[in-house]
């Protein structure tokens, strides 16, 4: 088995550097946020077509024991048309790769909705990778 990256760091516009990583007690909270537990976690990637505060939440979670001080509200001011789909692919790749998602895991993740939105959310054209290859 592939070795997995424990964390990752993650730029959301000001230029500060900042460690996302990914727990179980991440999952747990994610859990109480979106009523959706660690063996749904395709579903919620899934979800954030729809619903981009998952987004928010997963930063959120994922920063805050090496940024404490940042608040789910000032991500999502920092986050805007210029980088939100550069750091919303790399959350994704992170948490797919760190959960050793494969792409059957994910067959059910429309990215294409998913992608679409992200697009659309950022202003830009075809983003410059996909976190996973979904459903051939």
């Amino acid at each position: 088995m592939a070795e997995r990256a424990k964390s990752v760091l993650i730029d959301l516009g000001d230029g500060v550097k900042r460690e996302f990583r990914w727990t179980l007690n991440n999952f747990i909270e994610l859990q109480k946020a979106v009523g959706l537990g660690i063996t749904q976690m395709p579903a919620i990637l899934a979800k954030m077509d729809k619903d981009v505060s998952i987004l928010r939440t997963l930063l959120f979670l994922g920063l805050r024991k090496g940024s404490p001080d940042l608040t789910e509200e000032a991500i999502g001011d920092l986050l805007g048309m210029d980088n939100f789909l550069e750091v919303g692919l790399q959350v994704v790749a992170y948490i797919r790769g760190a959960a050793g998602l494969t792409d059957d895991d994910l067959k059910n993740v429309d990215w294409a909705a998913a992608m679409e939105t992200l697009r659309q959310l950022s202003g830009t054209g075809t983003p410059p990778s996909t976190p996973g290859s979904g459903p051939a």
